[in-house]
């Protein structure tokens, strides 16, 4: 019913380090897509249509739009600054040589953004704080970024230009709180390419119509005599006084309107703010009521909108925690955070090396191309007017430009060879010191542990281990066992036999019975080589108010050295002791534990109000945080599946209610291939055996299709399958011959 790859046992719950960790901080109360509670599984998801994706599809293109607005008048402002530095620098001290100015210059430009690599963790946990949020970080840069423009534009002395820059940038935490931000409005995969563009379409757009502004603007008096020279229409005495600040004026009026807009209209996206009162958006209901006669949202009457579609308020769709008619669970945190250690992982390293060298290279090429340009040609140049410098009538680095060239050209080279080093597969290659796989089930006649030996790394021909006999038998709870699972860690220096304590052919068995007095524990064996095995022995795993428990799994947590145990089951009131009233529906549950032993207090995995749901299997994908998942469905005896880039206790798309058009499966058992990368295969379960699909898309719910038989077993029922090492395929095809 349930069970999970070796791939999926030793990786992470959420993105992490090259070993795939899980990350350290789990609800108490899981949810996924916040409504598994409320909402039918087929309502909870956007689908997922292959090749659907354009600028027109893109969802909440008004939030969208106002993030690009953000980020355009943001960089507008540093970009602005450029063409007129040297300039203003000579205006507040005429008696600095240029040299001197081009010192400056770099300093000036330095402070604005080394104030920000200075406060950028801080504006980071404040933007996650739940007494703040996203969208106040970004009025706060917003709008201390205008203040500060206004300061330095009418600053009188070095000291005074620095200061106010070191501010803007210190209070300017926009750059990383716009790119969270449109990766949680884009929550579905397939439109981040897109929605991401508006981040270096806005910089280049600000890139080149900064210079256009500070360039016509700075001294209007001369560069706009009849607009702002004496006896003009705009003759005012300030920008005589200070020829420079009209730029930094502009730039503080477009930020300042743009902080309106983003107070009146974005939306937050933070979990921990969202649902929450918001003022802005409440006044500009209000203000829109008025003029359009209209009733607003907060009067209790507004217009109805499509149900989680892609363009539906964040506050509305399936994904927030938004407004609701019903009152749903506040999720508790177990108060640990993940390590800041945890990420650095290499693929951040090279990329901020990366990143670092490409931005080195624009912030020192721009720097030094403006004051090239505003400086006047340099002595030598002057009085020796050789072909070559005779197209480059700039001071300054003239005669050092061949030392410019080349430190361009290495700069390039060296961030060209950062990217090769990070870059990876588009389809991480499969584990290739794996040699096997190992098939644990069981069947109808025999209710006992069965393993089977595949022959080499073939994934569809295997043999029947311990000459067609079972390896192991239960002997407690019913003394039959169903839905195997092998779990071991990523040491792989203990391995747990885990097992559903259930005996359909008993005097007297019916389903009915199994799911109101059925056993609450699974059956339990552990071992350190795959070989030498514990007795059985039985480990209750639920409350008292539990039905059943179905179809044990585990993924092990190399952070906290524990599994995590997965488990179907339903329940019945407290006041119910004998099961005979109504349960509720089949959920998946889950709970911690170290030796599977002792157990952490059960808690709700999956669990939707109207759809029941059994036999859930994790499919690790190749990355930190990347899984598929699939479930039974028990009212349409189908198997559907999930999708997330965020762990096992992120946020998951639905991409399919039907992976097959075969008729009524369960049992999914997933498992990565050991040859070729990217190629994945699916047992399915038909009610009477197992039937193997598999699928190099497995991304996509419609591309499984069915794999070749030769070879393979009949009469498996719900199992695991294991990727083996040569050690432990040698040792069980030694212990076990076939």
């Amino acid at each position: 019913m349930q069970h999970a790859t070796m791939a999926s046992m030793v990786s992470a719950f959420s993105k992490s380090d090259g070993k795939y960790r899980t990350s350290d901080e789990i609800p108490a109360l899981v949810k996924v897509n916040n409504k598994y509670s409320q909402d039918s599984i087929e309502s909870q998801y956007p689908k997922t249509q292959p090749n659907d994706t354009s600028w027109m599809s893109l969802p909440r293109k008004d939030q969208l739009a106002i993030l690009f607005l953000c980020r355009l008048v943001d960089f507008l402002q540093v970009a602005s600054l450029q063409a007129y530095i040297f300039f203003q620098l000579k205006a507040i001290d005429n008696t600095l040589s240029d040299s001197e100015i081009s010192d400056q210059s770099g300093i000036l430009q330095g402070a604005f953004t080394g104030a920000q690599v200075l406060t950028a963790f801080l504006w980071g946990k404040v933007a996650d704080a739940s007494w703040c949020g996203r969208k106040k970080v970004l009025l706060i840069g917003l709008f201390g970024t205008a203040i500060s423009c206004l300061g330095y534009g009418f600053a009188t002395s070095f000291s005074w230009a620095v200061f106010w820059r070191a501010a803007g940038g210190g209070v300017n935490g926009t750059v990383g709180i716009i790119r969270t931000m449109i990766a949680e409005i884009t929550v579905e995969r397939k439109y981040q390419s897109r929605a991401f563009l508006i981040l270096p379409i806005s910089f280049s757009l600000a890139n080149i119509l900064g210079p256009l502004m500070g360039g016509l603007l700075a001294d209007p008096a001369a560069s706009l005599p009849y607009l702002f020279d004496e006896g003009a229409i705009w003759n005012f005495g300030w920008i005589q006084q200070y020829p420079y600040a009209l730029p930094s004026v502009l730039n503080a009026i477009t930020l300042a309107i743009t902080g309106l807009v983003v107070f009146f209209a974005l939306e937050e996206t933070s979990s921990e703010r969202k649902g929450k009162r918001d003022v802005g958006l409440y006044l500009a209901s209000r203000l829109k009521s008025i003029a359009f006669r209209k009733p607003s949202a907060e009067s209790g009457y507004f217009k109805l909108q499509p149900w989680n579609t892609p363009d539906s308020p964040v506050e509305y769709r399936e994904d927030s925690e938004g407004p609701s008619t019903y009152e749903k669970p506040k999720p508790k945190r177990n108060g640990r955070t993940l390590p800041f250690s945890r990420v650095w992982t290499r693929n951040v390293i090279f990329t901020l090396i990366t990143e670092a060298f490409y931005d080195f290279q624009l912030g020192a090429f721009t720097n030094i191309w403006t004051l090239f340009l505003s400086s006047p040609p340099h002595r030598r140049m002057r009085l020796h007017h050789d072909p070559y410098h005779g197209y480059l009538q700039g001071g300054l680095v003239n005669e050092h430009m061949s030392i410019v060239i080349m430190r361009t050209v290495f700069t390039v080279l060296v961030a060209a060879l950062a990217s090769t080093v990070v870059a990876s597969p588009t389809v991480p290659r499969q584990a290739s010191n794996y040699v096997g796989y190992l098939i644990s089930t069981f069947s109808d006649v025999n209710p006992k542990i069965q393993f089977h030996l595949s022959n080499g790394n073939s994934a569809s021909s295997f043999k029947f281990l311990n000459k067609g006999n079972a390896v192991l038998a239960s002997t407690v709870g019913s003394k039959a066992v169903r839905d195997i699972f092998l779990a071991t860690n990523s040491a792989r220096s203990e391995y747990y036999l885990l097992a559903t304590d259930l005996d359909v052919k008993a005097s007297g068995f019916s389903w009915d019975i199994a799911t109101r007095q059925g056993s609450r524990g699974i059956v339990v064996w552990k071992s350190s080589n795959l070989v030498d095995w514990s007795e059985s022995s039985l480990r209750t795993v639920e409350k008292d108010t539990a039905g059943m428990v179905w179809a044990p799994s585990a993924v092990w947590d190399d952070e906290t050295s524990q599994y995590y145990l997965f488990w179907a089951s339903r329940h019945y009131s407290s006041s119910d002791t004998k099961h005979t009233g109504t349960a509720t529906l089949d959920k998946i549950r889950y709970a911690t534990t170290k030796d599977f032993a002792t157990f952490s207090e059960p808690r709700d995995y999956l669990a939707p109000a109207d759809t029941p749901l059994i036999d859930q299997e994790f499919q690790y994908l190749g990355t930190p945080g990347a899984f598929t998942r699939f479930y039974k469905n028990e009212t349409t005896s189908q198997i559907s599946q999930d999708i997330t880039s965020d762990g096992l206790f992120g946020t998951w798309t639905h991409v399919g209610d039907h992976i097959t058009s075969d008729s009524q499966r369960e049992g999914p058992a997933s498992f990565a291939d050991n040859v070729t990368p990217g190629l994945y295969h699916l047992l399915l379960d038909d009610y009477t055996q197992y039937i193997p699909y598999e699928t190099s898309d497995i991304k996509s719910a419609s591309s499984w299709k069915r794999s070749s038989t030769s070879g393979f077993p009949t009469g498996l029922k719900h199992g695991s399958v294991t990727p083996l090492t040569q050690k432990e395929y040698d040792a069980v095809a030694a212990a076990y011959p076939a």
